[in-house]
């Protein structure tokens, strides 16, 4: 993948719920950390094989790696806000075992406010 790809601007954040005094769950995220990505939909094959696991991936997020970012620290709890839409993350990969390339599987969820 070529780094100027990379056009958005996002922020990888935690998701975090938190009781509230109406016996709800009020959604928090943490500052996060903010670094370029690749924003990509996801069409056809991958749409059908989320289907049998009961998500519906609908993006790929790519990211650079580092120290922050590795498939090893990113899970279902996290999202990325980008272009005022929120992604919660279904899984993390780091391509090839490169040490270069995160690609986050994503679903839609919508805006961030």
């Amino acid at each position: 993948m070529d780094p100027g790809e990379l056009n958005r601007l996002g922020r990888l954040r935690v998701w975090i719920d938190q009781p509230n005094n109406m016996f709800g769950l009020d959604q928090t995220f943490d500052a996060g950390v903010q670094r370029w990505v690749k924003l990509d939909p996801i069409r056809g094959l991958v749409v059908r094989q989320g289907e049998q696991i009961g998500e519906q991936p609908t993006h790929f997020i790519w990211m650079r790696y580092s120290d922050q970012v590795r498939a090893e620290l990113i899970s279902q709890t996290h999202v990325v806000d980008v272009l005022g839409r929120r992604f919660r993350v279904i899984d993390a990969i780091n391509v090839g075992d490169a040490r270069e390339w995160v690609r986050l599987t994503t679903k839609d969820i919508g805006p961030t406010t």
